[in-house]
């Protein structure tokens, strides 16, 4: 049995303590992460293609993640994940040490995202006392994803000035596609047919957003534009092009997950569950800081297919379950077949 816990407690920022089983991963990227002024300006005219086929492959990952803790700190994780095929354009900047940072970026040519599985995915984990006793928007997860496609503009400024001119598939179509025909099941370490086990799990109202979850998912596929500012400013503008979704499993998603002895406080989250097809586009700002924020975010046209025809089920409940206090604060087990999420928070 793979052990993976007592981490010492974090202060610091976007830490990843991670353990994880691939079948196939394609990604364009174009990232920063600034401690000093900097500036940068590129534009793309030609047409971007990301692909990632697992095709008859089985993805398994088997470990327990015991006595996990983060105790302070912003945007840390630790987690285990079993993923068929993961497929992602992605434009990733951080802002620190109070420096200034400039983006340019046009890609102007079609985008195409594609991620194809048609092997079982299993992830066989147990999680022992995970605790989240301080910091922000930490989290402690456990993913089993037949088929992932994603097109993301992030930003996070823990520190400093934040300026983007940003346009992805101006004029042109962004094709976002995640096909899965795997199965899709997390379960125990020792036996996948037999319950996950959450026990004891913990979120202290010293944690602000942070979350412990368990979450197998058939195909997702995702556009979006988020900053996260805690102290500086962000001006960022944002254009995406025609953005076309084509999400679709036909494999059985299933999460055998108990979750037992849990306390909560804060504005965190426990949940387990098990998802069919989900898929989104969005824009968003979060902002701890008192600083000046502004935006302009678009998206052209948004076209969804997004169907699910396989079986979708959680076995397992919830036992000796707490909330103390707090706001916003939930655990939950859930199953859903089809998920379309559109939200603009400029």
């Amino acid at each position: 049995r793979h052990r993976k816990g007592n981490p010492r407690r974090v202060t610091s920022c976007g830490n990843r303590s991670s353990a994880s089983a691939v079948g196939a991963s394609a990604s364009a990227s174009y990232t920063s992460t600034n401690f000093a002024d900097a500036s940068t300006t590129a534009t793309i005219d030609g047409d971007v293609s990301v692909v990632a086929s697992s095709l008859d492959s089985p993805v398994t990952m088997s470990g327990s993640v015991v006595s996990s803790f983060i105790g302070d700190g912003r945007d840390n994780s630790i987690s285990v994940s079993a993923v068929g095929a993961s497929a992602q354009l992605a434009v990733n900047d951080v802002v620190s040490g109070g420096s200034t940072f400039t983006r340019m970026l046009d890609v102007n040519g079609e985008i195409a995202v594609y991620a194809e599985n048609s092997g079982a995915v299993t992830l066989q984990t147990d999680f022992d006392a995970p605790r989240l006793s301080g910091g922000t928007r930490n989290t402690i997860s456990g993913n089993a994803i037949g088929s992932s496609a994603a097109v993301s503009v992030s930003a996070m400024v823990y520190d400093g000035a934040y300026e983007a001119d940003i346009a992805i598939g101006s004029g042109n179509a962004i094709n976002v596609t995640a096909f899965n025909s795997g199965d899709v099941t997390i379960g125990s370490t020792d036996d996948p047919t037999e319950m996950a086990t959450m026990s004891g799990a913990t979120a202290t109202a010293d944690s602000v957003d942070g979350s412990i979850s368990l979450m197998a998912i058939g195909a997702s596929g995702s556009v979006s534009s988020s900053d996260v500012v805690y102290s500086g400013s962000a001006i960022p503008s944002v254009a995406f092009g025609d953005v076309n979704f084509d999400v679709q499993n036909s494999g059985t998603v299933q999460a055998n997950v108990e979750i037992s002895d849990a306390s909560l406080e804060g504005s965190n989250r426990i949940s387990a569950g098990a998802v069919g097809v989900t898929n989104s586009a969005s824009t968003k700002l979060i902002n701890y800081a008192d600083n000046n924020y502004s935006s302009n975010k678009s998206f052209a046209q948004i076209y969804q297919t997004s169907v699910n025809t396989g079986l979708v089920s959680v076995n397992g409940g919830m036992s000796n379950l707490n909330i103390s206090g707090g706001y916003n604060a939930s655990i939950s087990i859930f199953a859903t077949g089809s998920i379309s999420n559109y939200y603009f928070m400029n």
